[in-house]
């Protein structure tokens, strides 16, 4: 089949019996490590000025009380510890600026109630960046903020037997790509995923307000006492976002597998992902009966976000060689 309009992001073949589905998900690969902070520095320090380990400089702002560096039986971290917030207290690693990019850092927190441990995306200022929020231990969070007005636009419970436990460390990270389709998870210490969240917004993409920007942290609570803890915070370029069909180049399902056309149209590899059986046409069956095809490729995966471009063309070429494994009745 070709893609003749744009990259497709889902891709789904289905014989009158049997079922084939190639689809591509914002999932990450490892990428290229931009900058990187294990807060090595004397306990009671301010962030604001501090270096990175590699790759620049923090700033915060925001409300008052400044993220702190702290040494605990050898551990060295950054934390607050704030009841009383009106807004987050950003930090932001400067002067970097990115599109495609993974953000990631551990964390810890002392109690479930009122506090909000943030990633930041696509910084410009204040009023114009991407969090992803580990809630309580509770939630994930993916709230954009345009023009100073805050929307979300994903979120995952965590299961009520899957909560989050007090005083362990988790890495909350997250992948956003230049197409606005992006994912948050988190993992437990030992890097085994607990919780995900997929988002795709236009915000995000190639030419919306938040097509580009710097990363950093947030932190907020405005209640319970509640002491968050942050460490090895990580900046990264991904590998390129996964497609299943370029615009205008071709996929080909085959009984024996499945491969794709790259951007342009020089080599043949498989797609990101493969589900489903092999494509194979079964019998059409007595008294002439007919076996149909359908095909539905579109620009996103529906699991993620609606999808409305239904002025996309597609072109399905299909061939097969009779195998004559059914014996005809009359």
């Amino acid at each position: 089949m070709r893609a003749s309009t744009r990259e497709v992001d889902e891709l789904v073949l289905i014989p009158a019996e049997g079922y084939a589905e190639a689809r591509a998900t914002p999932s990450h690969q490892p990428g290229v490590l931009s900058a990187h902070t294990v807060f090595n520095h004397t306990s009671g320090v301010a962030l604001n000025g501090l270096p990175a380990t590699v790759g620049g400089t923090w700033s915060t702002l925001g409300t008052t009380s400044d993220f702190t560096t702290y040494t605990f039986n050898a551990n060295q971290y950054v934390y607050r510890s704030t009841t009383t917030d009106a807004s987050p207290r950003y930090a932001i690693l400067t002067p970097n600026s990115y599109t495609d990019v993974e953000v990631g850092a551990s964390m810890q927190f002392t109690n479930y109630t009122n506090q909000s441990q943030v990633l930041i995306a696509r910084w410009a200022d204040s009023a114009n960046h991407l969090r992803i929020i580990m809630q309580g231990g509770l939630y994930i969070f993916v709230t954009k903020v345009v023009a100073g007005v805050v929307t979300d636009i994903a979120y995952s419970p965590i299961t009520a037997d899957n909560h989050l436990a007090t005083y362990g460390w988790y890495r909350l990270r997250t992948v956003i790509y230049a197409s606005g389709r992006g994912r948050a998870w988190i993992e437990d210490s030992g890097g085994a995923t607990l919780l995900t969240a997929s988002f795709n917004d236009t915000v995000l993409a190639t030419g919306g307000t938040l097509s580009a920007g710097g990363t950093g942290m947030a932190d907020y609570n405005n209640g319970t006492p509640n002491q968050r803890s942050y460490d090895d915070f990580t900046t990264s370029i991904p590998a390129a976002e996964p497609i299943v069909c370029y615009a205008g180049q071709s996929i080909d399902f085959r009984h024996d597998g499945s491969e794709r056309q790259n951007s342009t149209g020089a080599f043949w590899g498989p797609p990101p992902s493969y589900r489903g059986s092999r494509f194979l046409i079964p019998p059409a069956g007595t008294r002439g009966r007919k076996t149909r095809i359908a095909v539905v490729a579109r620009r996103n995966d529906t699991r993620v976000a609606a999808d409305d471009n239904i002025s996309d063309s597609t072109t399905i070429q299909v061939t097969y060689t009779p195998r004559y494994l059914v014996v005809p009745r009359d």
